[in-house]
């Protein structure tokens, strides 16, 4: 099963890297839809060059207006169709650390609606990081049931 990752990159350099490093390192996603602003496009180039990511894998998304939920929502959707038309049977991890909350706001929605999809057959996650005591440290927000399991036990 492929693993998909959808996250947000901050425009505060300094910021966005340690979180977005942490994160991409623990879920070690195989393609990768990073939301930018004009602003933090740069900063997100700059982690990527960082990985192991295939540049071919990693779909830098244009936010015009980073504070604009409906700007990012609309985004987001596109984003989400393009991966999951692309991997219908995929780990799909969802993370919420940098970036504006409109971005974090539209991910977050975005993931609830796909629940009741019925040609998704994945798994979903959603995650944030936080630094405690200068760690960081993974905060699972959601771990969503599988698919086929949905509603029934697990």
């Amino acid at each position: 099963m492929p693993r998909v990752a959808l996250l947000s990159v901050g425009n505060i350099a300094g910021k966005s890297e340690v979180p977005v490093n942490f994160f991409l390192a623990s879920v070690k996603p195989d393609i990768v839809y990073l939301f930018v602003s004009e602003d933090s496009r740069g900063i997100a180039e700059n982690i990527i060059s960082q990985t192991y990511l295939d540049p071919k894998n990693v779909n830098y998304l244009h936010l015009p207006d980073p504070l604009s939920i409906n700007s990012c929502y609309e985004v987001v959707c596109e984003a989400f169709a393009d991966a999951v038309k692309k991997n219908p049977k995929a780990w799909y991890s969802i993370d919420l650390t940098t970036g504006t909350k409109p971005m974090a706001f539209a991910l977050m929605l975005r993931t609830f609606q796909l629940l009741d999809d019925e040609e998704i057959d994945g798994r979903f996650n959603i995650s944030y990081t936080r630094k405690t005591d200068d760690e960081n440290e993974p905060m699972l927000l959601c771990n969503l049931p599988d698919k086929r399991l949905a509603g029934g036990e697990m």
